[in-house]
């Protein structure tokens, strides 16, 4: 693995950018982790997941979606709980979603201090982020992002067992 040296002077740029890359990563696995719900209530083909969603643009309203799949999947009142609990952690992503957004589509500068900050030359600060500490901010939603990562797979296999087992998987049919 190839190796690179930072100087004093750039190692809060440097930590910001790992951060905001390590931001990326766990959010894309959360955001991919939130789809596969669709296949897991529905027993489709995970092919169909794309077919259904990649179309909407916005990762919201495919929150939305597939949170809705799930309430339709699992009536009635002995599933209240888990629709309860998946809404409650489609909701924390929504949350989670703005402070993501603030720090991966920011405009992000090094100051004469040599702090790393947000810009607010060309466009408004995004709200969402703490600017006298945003590494410490950036590292705490980090750790929320990998939390709700964990809760996202432990409802994987909640749906799994309230949904039980198939007795027919239906196979993807491109034709």
């Amino acid at each position: 693995m190839a190796t690179f040296e930072v100087s004093d002077e750039k190692l809060e740029e440097t930590e910001l950018a790992l951060l905001i890359g390590k931001i990326t990563m766990l959010w894309n696995q959360l955001h991919d982790t939130t789809r596969y719900c669709f296949p897991i209530v529905l027993g489709e083909n995970p092919k169909l997941v794309s077919a259904v969603l990649d179309p909407i643009k916005s990762d919201d309203v495919q929150r939305n979606v597939v949170l809705s799949v799930i309430h339709f999947a699992l009536p009635g009142d002995q599933h209240a709980d888990l629709r309860d609990e998946a809404s409650r952690l489609f909701n924390l992503i929504g949350r989670l979603a703005g402070q993501r957004n603030g720090f991966v589509h920011s405009s992000w500068i090094r100051t004469d201090g040599g702090r790393a900050e947000v810009s607010s030359v060309l466009k408004k600060p995004h709200g969402a982020i703490d600017r006298s500490e945003p590494l410490k901010q950036g590292m705490e939603l980090l750790r929320q992002i990998e939390s709700a990562l964990s809760q996202m797979f432990i409802l994987w296999g909640k749906l799994q067992s309230a949904i039980g087992p198939r007795s027919h998987h239906p196979q993807y049919n491109p034709s």
